[in-house]
């Protein structure tokens, strides 16, 4: 192979015993049916491999499927990994019931790239060969294949084997070059016991690279392994890439507890779900619509599953229809975002659909859950976008909470590097911003996130119409789902800007709201004011308060006295007592007059002279210091800087 050249996959496909198998053993002249019960029935049961150097001194790998009907499974695991295919009919039968499924299935998996040999040429005259050729042209016709070469052709005598070669360096140079952006991901056809080298996995890399010694993870059961060697086309190499027909030899791991249907792909690259997001396509044969809720089996890669259907947008699909759909299934599977899919009913067992995988979902689609209303409009722009478009998708989908690369690489299949670089083409677009570093916010969703503040905080207004302000930590945590706090920063920040918020240390206040105290509150007001103020400087407590007042309910006494704080009413000397700013403008003129005569007072003196207990009183001189009216040094208090620099002092309040 060239270098930087990408490996190509062909697979054959058509109807059980039209010489699939004699044709690859012409062109390679190696028989792909390795089991005793193959070669004594003289029909493939399993895939078989074999390399073909075309005269260009191009080698490409020929995937030889089964063709019966009850061995459709298999067949869809070695389509799965091809970039073109050959169709093989006989002419002495012309196209069969298995041919027509294999076609459909074809277009279902995106494989347009191909052409039709028309084998057994030898076995029939003109005029039948006429016959085959027209029927298969017909066949054909509606088609993903319309329009490919028909080559008549012979397995057994060597006919149109040259017309072969020249058909496969054809499809060889449409195929387009590997997604350089894809995470590693092999799905597993053949697991193998090698005596001396221990558990060897094999199939065609899918996308991104591996390398000799790597660290791999196996889904969906997330064990991590090491890739001990390399090899393809039985040698051993050092790296492969996307489309390369592979062996692993995975140390750390016993052959018993793998299958088909596993893949081996970069570590956390895949998430395992029991939830699919895909566009779907409902084939044209069914003579009945698709209701939503149908149990079907599911074929992706080279794994499987039973699920059931469950239509977005409608309540059934007709033939021919497509649309967008969730896949519930009832064992979980690691496909990645853009893979192929396949339905077959359960009984009669058919070939009834398939489509593009959109995304692993999170949750179950519910149309009247608020929350997932917009996923069809989603889910659309990513199957129609690019990868940009799928990368705003998603951060549009995450809402406030934001993305990480890790995220973003784990859902759309792609190195983390590149979901970085998605981001930040996303950022430098406008499209999301960044409040932390490797944190991505959707704009949308950010702004959305300021406009549901606002709401909390008038919602918590009206809860607690007496209080100005609130904690905003209190206002983070009543949204859902709670933003980041690196998020929630900047949405502070820039409603702080805006004026529609002000930021009182950690609390958070509306500009312009003034505390309006309903007819009722205002009489409780009154009451507490008026027993705080016939204490004169002596602190109350709220319990003593409410024994005076009359019973209400803890929270609305506590409202209320919070009010009055906000206001300067009161004053609040520690966690238990309360003081009119009256009472203290009293006691602080007492204290200081009685410095004033003596340069000093201690507090037994404060005591005697306010007439109130030891622990009011130390409460009292307490926030003095506190307020710089007064300063001590040991057991004395002497005037405070504020002291010296007044003669005559108003309330603490002003």
């Amino acid at each position: 192979m060239e270098v930087g050249m990408r490996n190509v996959v062909v697979g054959t496909a058509g109807h059980v015993d039209h010489g699939k198998t004699a044709l690859v053993e012409r062109l390679t002249g190696v028989s792909t049916d390795r089991l005793p019960e193959e070669r004594a029935r003289g029909m493939s049961i399993e895939l078989g491999v074999a390399t073909h150097v075309l005269p260009s001194g191009r080698a490409i790998d020929l995937v030889d499927v089964p063709g019966h009907q009850r061995l459709v499974h298999t067949m869809l695991c070695g389509a799965a990994g091809i970039d073109a295919v050959a169709v093989v009919v006989a002419a002495d039968d012309g196209p069969m019931p298995q041919t027509e499924e294999h076609l459909d299935i074809l277009a279902l998996l995106g494989i347009d790239n191909g052409f039709v040999v028309l084998n057994k040429c030898d076995a029939v005259d003109e005029e039948l060969l006429a016959l085959a050729l027209r029927e298969t042209r017909d066949m054909i016709a509606a088609t993903a294949l319309s329009g490919c070469s028909i080559v008549p052709a012979s397995a057994l005598t060597g006919e149109g084997i040259d017309e072969i070669e020249r058909e496969l360096e054809r499809a060889c140079r449409q195929v387009g070059e590997r997604d350089e952006l894809a995470a590693f991901r092999l799905p597993v056809d053949r697991v193998l016991r090698v005596p001396g080298a221990g558990t060897v996995v094999t199939g065609t890399v899918a996308a991104g690279q591996i390398s000799r010694g790597q660290e791999v993870e196996l889904f969906p059961c997330g064990r991590r392994v090491k890739v001990r060697t390399v090899q393809c086309r039985g040698q051993g190499v050092e790296s492969a890439a996307a489309g390369d027909r592979v062996g692993l030899n995975l140390h750390g791991v016993e052959a018993a507890s793998l299958s088909r249907g596993v893949v081996v792909a970069d570590v956390d690259s895949l998430v395992p779900s029991h939830l699919l997001n895909v566009q779907l396509t409902y084939l044209s044969r069914p003579p009945l619509p698709l209701p939503s809720g149908v149990r079907v089996k599911l074929h992706t890669g080279t794994s499987e599953a039973l699920g059931r259907v469950i239509l977005m947008e409608r309540e059934c699909l007709l033939p021919g229809e497509s649309g967008l759909a969730q896949l519930r299934l009832e064992t979980p599977l690691t496909p990645a975002p853009g893979q192929r899919f396949i339905i077959r009913s359960l009984s009669p067992t058919a070939t009834i659909g398939g489509g593009t995988i959109l995304e692993v979902a999170s949750r179950k689609y519910r149309p009247r859950h608020a929350a997932s209303a917009d996923t069809p409009e989603l889910l659309t722009l990513m199957c129609e976008g690019g990868r940009v478009e799928a990368a705003e998708a998603f951060s549009r989908k995450a809402g406030w909470p934001g993305c990480r690369p890790r995220e973003l690489a784990t859902r759309l299949g792609v190195t983390e590097d590149a979901a970085t670089g998605l981001l930040e083409a996303l950022l430098r677009r406008g499209s999301v911003l960044s409040p932390a570093p490797r944190l991505y916010v959707n704009r949308k969703a950010f702004e959305d996130l300021k406009e549901r503040t606002l709401s909390t905080i008038k919602r918590r207004y009206d809860d607690r119409p007496l209080e100005r302000s609130m904690p905003s930590e209190e206002i983070r945590t009543r949204l859902s789902p709670a933003p980041r706090r690196e998020t929630w920063q900047r949405a502070m920040a820039e409603l702080a800007d805006a004026g529609l918020l002000t930021m009182q240390g950690s609390c958070v206040a509306v500009p312009g709201y003034l505390p309006a105290p309903t007819s009722r509150q205002k009489a409780r007001i009154s009451g507490i004011l008026q027993v705080c103020a016939d204490s004169g400087v002596r602190p109350m407590k709220p319990d003593e308060i409410e024994r005076h007042v009359g019973p209400l309910p803890r929270s609305e006494l506590t409202a209320l006295i919070s009010f009055l704080v906000a206001t300067g009413r009161l004053v609040r000397l520690d966690d238990r007592r309360l003081l009119t700013s009256e009472g203290l403008s009293t006691a602080r003129e007492m204290i200081l007059g009685r410095i004033r005569e003596k340069g000093y007072v201690t507090l037994p003196e404060a005591r005697d002279l306010l007439g109130i207990g030891r622990h009011p009183t130390q409460a009292i001189l307490e926030y003095l210091d506190e307020h710089g009216a007064t300063t001590r040094r040991g057991d004395d208090r002497f005037a405070g800087r504020a002291a010296r620099r007044r003669t005559k002092w108003p309330t603490l309040a002003q």
